[in-house]
């Protein structure tokens, strides 16, 4: 597997992912605080 970067102020080098980041950021992160990993996961539901 190999890592592979956007370019920097080229979101448009993965625009689907910098969708995703945008909104899971407004929705989620932006929202909630969360004070460590376990609390943060509760929140995102079993999978």
């Amino acid at each position: 597997m190999k890592i592979d970067f956007s370019r920097p102020g080229k979101p448009t080098d993965n625009a689907f992912v910098e969708s995703f980041n945008g909104t899971f950021r407004s929705e989620c992160l932006d929202t909630h605080w969360f004070l460590d990993l376990k609390e943060a996961r509760k929140l995102d539901g079993p999978r």
